[in-house]
């Protein structure tokens, strides 16, 4: 269960209230958590202006410990999520993406990442990383992947060279990053308070959940053209299309099997997405629209094989199951790849 962090009293000293750190949360306790409806905001505990500032002080204090400890430049990865909440399913699933990114990042570009840290808890996520490699090449790495990931605005980078210095993006001809709903600098915009907390937030999932749709119907694709190609593979089946033979069908191998599947692969995508837009429409008029789909799926599917149809039955039969998973993502039922 999560509950609400200690908070420190008016005047009262942080130095003297550690113990009252924010509640650390582990990921079973995170499962266990209530959310609305779509899964977006977490409905149970709202941070105060306290508490993050209290967790802001005790990582300065970790980023000084690991930069004396390891003496390599270290990369501070924490999460721009305005208003109260500042942990949902959705964020969490957020920081991890940016989590991997980094990770992949740092072995691409031939760096070690000699320590590395996380922490979850209810004023956010974060995490710490000890780089092998010189604190100004980190940066414009960093800065490159807030510019260039889709979910880069969300995303804060900080980079402290051996002195524990943070490095400035002004510093590398970058602009101060941009408002989230407006081209004004981030920092005018909240100073000025241009814009209400709700319409911040509205487009902070909209970016999350734009992210995450894609990318889900991209997994979706995969699976279901990876069926139909381990369907073809298996062997032996008496009759059909497999390694030994064709089979009874004389204008069909496994080349020509292999190519189907990979030309519908886009359209199973494109089934999912349906499947979300459409999630609140009465099935008859999602079956109307997917119905014109297939077809299209399958003028493409028989133009690539020469006029021979290969998976009419599963354009049909797959092409259901995922618009069907879209529908239940549209309506709020987060996933990952275990779960499907």
């Amino acid at each position: 269960m999560w509950r609400k962090s200690i908070l420190l009293n008016a005047g009262q000293s942080t130095h003297a209230c550690m113990r009252m750190a924010p509640l650390l949360i582990n990921k079973a306790q995170l499962n266990q958590v209530d959310f609305s409806q779509r899964g977006d905001h977490f409905t149970m505990n709202c941070t105060f202006m306290e508490n993050v500032l209290l967790a802001r002080e005790i990582r300065r204090e970790r980023q000084l410990a690991i930069l004396q400890e390891y003496n390599l430049p270290l990369l501070s990865f924490t999460m721009n999520i305005a208003g109260p909440a500042k942990l949902s399913k959705l964020i969490y699933r957020t920081f991890n993406e940016g989590k991997s990114l980094v990770l992949k990042t740092c072995s691409d570009q031939g760096w070690d990442i000699l320590y590395q840290e996380e922490k979850c808890a209810d004023t956010g996520a974060e995490a710490l990383f000890s780089v092998n490699t010189d604190a100004r090449s980190l940066k414009i790495i960093m800065l490159k992947l807030e510019a260039e990931s889709p979910l880069g605005r969300l995303f804060d980078f900080d980079v402290f060279d051996l002195s524990g210095i943070k490095l400035s993006r002004t510093d590398f001809g970058f602009t101060s990053r941009r408002c989230l709903l407006c081209d004004r600098p981030a920092i005018v915009c909240g100073r000025d308070r241009a814009h209400g907390i709700e319409v911040i937030i509205s487009e902070q999932t909209r970016i999350q959940r734009e992210y995450f749709t894609q990318k889900n119907g991209e997994m979706v694709a995969k699976l279901a053209t990876n069926a139909l190609l381990q369907e073809v593979h298996t062997t032996p089946k008496p009759g059909l299309v497999d390694h030994r033979n064709n089979g009874a069908h004389a204008d069909m191998n496994l080349a020509l099997m292999e190519k189907s599947a990979e030309i519908l692969g886009p359209w199973f995508a494109n089934f999912f997405l349906l499947g979300t837009r459409k999630s609140a429409d009465e099935l008859s008029s999602v079956m109307q629209a997917l119905r014109k789909e297939g077809i299209i799926a399958e003028k493409e599917m028989l133009c690539a094989t020469g006029g021979v149809n290969t998976h009419k039955g599963a354009i049909f039969s797959m092409g259901i199951l995922c618009c069907a998973t879209g529908i239940l993502y549209g309506r709020g039922q987060l996933f990952s790849l275990p779960d499907l």
